[in-house]
């Protein structure tokens, strides 16, 4: 099917140290390529995840607080009229997936566009909803283009059947990095903390419940990990028990989450990196009952879950979680079956299977 036997990364944006762009290294790692695409990104933070020379193919403009809505309003039309010689495996959640590829073009799908999907309702307003339909068009016409697709769990995968009437080839968990691992990491005594880790990016990752849950445990603080549009707002308003550390990198992450005594995910996210992270690193996750945490968190042994996006079933969680006595060190070695070995050798099964 492939024309060569080489193969290139396309991924959508390098603005920020996320779940998404972690995956993108561990593809290129799998498929053996220095060779990566992005629509944008800051070279610093590619630097961080070891990409040196992304190439930027989305055209000037796109910085880390525009970047989402421009790519809405332009659909990377750059980035669909390049073509890539060889093979392309795409790390996709928004339009990753349109490049094409002389070869065999695989897309592995963190979720279709939740903007114009699954979360349209979330994300709604008078100007998106009036370039929905052609964005939705344009979107599965991309999607019907490629050769095939991977999905990150099962959820995504409903969506993939559901709004691309395409069936995955494989389901492939994404992997956490060995950084995170609890084993062969100083001693960090686990603290009273609790941690929120991730993109401020309402209401999305649900930060802003969150800091009004806090606002009734005067007597636990909440450490916040992370950037974006949203944390200024938030932090101004945020009650005093609250301290915000900014964006952060692996190292510093992994030590805030395996000495904490609780990892707060309060989103329904499509598959949730931060939970299987601070798992790794031994932590206890309070997670909403939805999306991909259902298939990663084990209520009682890993966590706990909180069943409604109300300030009262969030704060019950909280204090469930810190009510129970929990082996750190099973709950990161469970985690091991998400290590980056078994990603790459699941990632070439299938690139194997599309390539001469």
């Amino acid at each position: 099917m492939s024309s060569s036997s080489t193969w290139s990364v396309s991924h959508d944006f390098f603005f920020q140290l996320g779940g998404a762009e972690r995956v993108s290294t561990h593809l290129a790692a799998a498929v053996d390529t220095d060779d990566v695409f992005a629509i944008a990104g800051d070279p610093a933070v590619e630097a961080q995840l070891g990409l040196i020379g992304t190439r930027h193919v989305g055209g000037p403009g796109y910085t880390p607080r525009n970047y989402r809505m421009r790519s809405l309003s332009r659909p990377v039309l750059d980035l669909v009229r390049r073509r890539i010689p060889g093979n392309v495996i795409s790390s996709s959640y928004a339009f990753a997936h349109h490049v094409r590829a002389d070869g065999a073009h695989v897309v592995y799908c963190h979720s279709p566009l939740r903007q114009i999907w699954s979360g349209r309702d979330l994300y709604g307003g008078r100007a998106l909803a009036a370039v929905a339909p052609a964005l939705r068009a344009l979107d599965r016409r991309a999607a019907r283009r490629a050769d095939g697709y991977i999905a990150t769990n099962q959820v995504v995968a409903d969506r993939i059947r559901r709004f691309y009437d395409v069936e995955p080839l494989a389901v492939v968990p994404p992997p956490v990095d060995d950084a995170f691992a609890r084993a062969g990491r100083p001693a960090v005594e686990r603290g009273a903390e609790i941690v929120w880790a991730g993109r401020i990016v309402e209401p999305y990752k649900q930060l802003g419940l969150l800091l009004e849950a806090m606002r009734d445990l005067p007597d636990v603080t909440l450490v916040v990990a992370g950037d974006g549009r949203d944390r200024e707002r938030l932090q101004a308003t945020a009650p005093a028990n609250v301290r915000f550390l900014g964006a952060v990198g692996t190292e510093t992450l992994a030590d805030l989450y395996a000495g904490a005594a609780l990892v707060v995910f309060p989103s329904e996210d499509d598959f949730g990196m931060v939970p299987i992270e601070a798992m790794t690193a031994g932590a206890p996750i309070v997670a909403f009952r939805g999306g991909g945490a259902v298939e990663t968190v084990t209520d009682g042994y890993s966590g706990v879950f909180f069943d409604e996006h109300t300030t009262e079933s969030l704060r019950a969680g909280i204090v469930r979680g810190l009510g129970l006595r929990w082996d750190h060190e099973a709950i990161s070695a469970d985690a091991a079956r998400w290590s980056a070995s078994a990603f790459a050798r699941r990632v070439r099964a299938v690139t194997d299977s599309m390539a001469p």
